[in-house]
This record gives structure tokens, sequence and C-alpha cells, in this order.
């Protein structure tokens, strides 16, 4: 599984690109209604995971 996320995102264009693109980890809730994400400060932004899905444990973003 790819689970280090590409700095490209969902744009990249290379074929052979050996990062994760998307979330691997957002599952169906248990409700089968919404997508979760519950790894714990998972790298994938927000925008790399499906669409409104809950993200458990969010990434802090640093302070510079």
């Amino acid at each position: 599984m790819r689970l280090n996320p590409c700095l490209n995102g969902q744009d990249c264009e290379f074929d052979s690109c050996i990062y994760g693109h998307h979330c691997p980890s957002a599952t169906l809730a248990t409700d089968g209604k919404e997508q979760v994400c519950d790894t714990f400060g998972c790298g994938f932004g927000t925008k790399d995971h499906p669409p409104v899905t809950v993200i458990k444990h969010p990434r802090k973003e640093r302070q510079e």
C-alpha cells in the first residue's frame, strides 16, 4: 500500500509514481452511511480523502 502522500497529490501525472494519491485507510463506518478515516495523525490531507469523509484523528498542522 502507498502510505506516504505524493507531493503532487491527486494531480500527479507520473504513471510510475510510488507514493499514495489518496488515503487508503478511509472505510465505511459501521452504520454504512459515511466514510471514516481513523488512522492516528493521517498523513493525507482533507482533499486526499473521499468527499465528506470524517477524519477522526487529523494531523496537527505545524505553526511556523
